[in-house]
């Protein structure tokens, strides 16, 4: 223990100022020890103490109307009924309602980038963007077509696998349409066997007049030139000549926003010179429409995902772990699947008047040999 020893100063003040004088007197010591104690702190070894502040709640509220009718549009006034009919109740099949329902943009689930999510959610239905006046089209799609357009647009690696007489053609000439409209995309290829070529020119005369396209033809120098210096938007070839032309097509400057096979089986066989060059082709998007997908076995549905989507189905992958890996990369629907969609048949007599050449052969005919008749009046109809 330390001795501490006080000294008290008495310092006395006179009229003049300080008196020098200092009188020092020692105090006594003190009666016992100072202790010396101490404290732990809590907040240095223990939790600090937090209060909840109870459970919070988030509350969101939205406000939206339908596009592109204005939120203050007063409602379509309802259509009269015939007087003596009944109201038709409302559809109690789950499917009928889904074929009512409006057609949206359906993004792919592996779509992990938020700016394409909110692109395609923030989008019209198709209903609303086809029955406008920007995009004009001969009739409105079929239900299903809405459909394939919605599954397509989005989608990077896409199969369009109907089964042959439901559009195929005309849901991937309206997707292209919308995307080349929203700038998507800028440019893009379409691969054709050569027979349906005019038929594709057809079609994008009849459903897209507002979208120039070439097709790629002629000799060398022309192809060269449709490959490599011409800024069409949309080109057309056919596989016998995209062949042909695999270096052109394979160049580097060559580049194409989606590329389109058509009757994409003929690419099943992944070892063919047809297949290894579409995989050669530079893309960002790889669509491909065929009604057979698996024609032999399920590699033929392999080899066209390694156009479509190269690295989506690792090797030695079972046939039953298919599903799983490519489900929303294809659609597939048959004629029963989409029969609710299409209007009934109608069959209508029509009176055509024959030329006096047709009626000479039809009366030769008509006395030497009916079966002749029969088939004169075939091909008379097939001409027609």
């Amino acid at each position: 223990m330390i001795d501490v020893e006080m000294f008290e100063l008495d310092l006395s003040v006179t009229a003049s100022g300080i008196d020098p004088g200092v009188e020092a007197r020692a105090l006594p010591r003190f009666d016992r020890p100072l202790p010396v104690t101490v404290r732990e702190a809590r907040l240095l070894s223990d939790s600090p103490w937090v209060r909840s502040a109870g459970k919070l709640t988030l509350e969101v509220t939205t406000e939206g109307w339908r596009f592109p009718t204005p939120a203050d549009a007063p409602p379509a006034p309802p259509k009269p009924r015939p007087v003596g009919t009944q109201e038709t109740p409302a559809p109690t099949d789950t499917s009928q309602r889904n074929a009512a329902a409006l057609h949206r943009l359906r993004p792919a689930r592996d779509t992990i980038v938020f700016k394409e999510r909110l692109l395609y959610l923030l989008q019209p239905p198709l209903e609303n963007v086809f029955g406008g006046r920007q995009v004009t089209v001969p009739f409105k799609p079929y239900p299903y077509q809405m459909e394939g357009i919605a599954f397509l647009m989005p989608r990077h690696a896409a199969i369009l696998a109907d089964e042959m007489g439901l559009g195929k053609t005309v849901q991937t000439i309206l997707a292209l349409r919308l995307m080349f409209h929203m700038a998507l995309i800028r440019n893009a290829l379409l691969v054709c066997p050569k027979s349906l070529v005019n038929n594709w020119m057809r079609e994008l005369r009849t459903w897209a007049t507002d979208l120039p396209f070439e097709v790629i033809a002629g000799d060398a120098a022309a192809r060269r030139f449709g490959w490599c210096g011409s800024k069409c938007p949309l080109k057309l070839v056919n596989y016998e000549l995209l062949t042909r032309d695999a270096e052109l097509a394979a160049d580097d400057d060559v580049h194409f926003d989606v590329v389109v096979l058509d009757e994409a089986q003929r690419i099943k066989n992944r070892e063919s010179k047809t297949s290894q060059v579409v995989r050669t082709l530079h893309r960002d998007r790889s669509w491909a429409l065929t009604g057979t997908p698996i024609e032999n076995s399920t590699e033929d549905l392999v080899n066209l995902f390694a156009f479509v989507d190269e690295g989506r189905i690792p090797p030695e992958t079972p046939a039953k772990r298919l599903s799983a890996l490519i489900g929303d990369s294809i659609l597939r629907r048959v004629k029963e699947d989409v029969m609710k969609d299409m209007p009934p048949k109608t069959i209508r007599d029509v009176t055509l008047e024959l030329t006096p050449a047709q009626k000479d052969a039809y009366e030769l005919a008509e006395m030497d040999d009916p079966f002749l008749l029969g088939q004169l009046i075939s091909v008379f109809l097939r001409r027609c």
